[in-house]
C-alpha cells in the first residue's frame, strides 16, 4: 500500500491490517497511555521503520525504548511561545530499524 492516510491514530490504526507499511512516520496524541498505544498500533501496522514524535520527557516512560531517538529543535513561531519553554524540542523516536533496506543496523 502507497498512500498517506489522515486522522486521528487511535481510531485508523485499529482498523488496517498487520504489515500494511514500509514506514510509518506518526505524531500521536501526547500523553499515556495514549502516545504507548498508537507507538504500538504503528509498529503493528508497519513491517519496517515507525517514527513517532513526542515529548522529550515521555522517552523515559516507553516501555519500549526506542533504537535511535532524534530531536527536533522546532523553529520560533507564535505557536510555540504560548506553550511551555519545553515545547521548543520534540523527540522522534524511531523503531524497527534494521528491518528497514535503507538503514543500517
Amino acid at each position: 500500500m502507497s498512500c498517506w492516510i489522515t486522522g486521528d491514530s487511535m481510531r485508523v490504526l485499529p482498523l488496517v491490517p498487520d504489515d500494511q507499511f514500509g514506514t510509518v512516520l506518526m505524531d500521536p496524541p501526547f500523553g499515556f497511555p495514549l502516545i504507548k498505544d498508537a507507538i504500538r498500533e504503528g509498529r503493528r501496522v508497519c513491517s519496517g521503520v515507525t517514527m513517532c514524535f513526542m515529548h522529550l520527557e515521555d522517552l523515559s516512560r516507553l516501555n519500549d525504548q526506542p533504537d535511535r531517538v532524534y530531536v527536533w529543535v522546532k523553529p520560533p513561531s507564535p505557536k510555540n511561545f504560548a506553550a511551555r519553554f519545553s515545547r521548543f524540542i520534540e523527540a522522534i523516536a524511531i523503531y524497527d530499524v534494521t528491518q528497514h533496506p535503507y538503514t543500517e543496523g
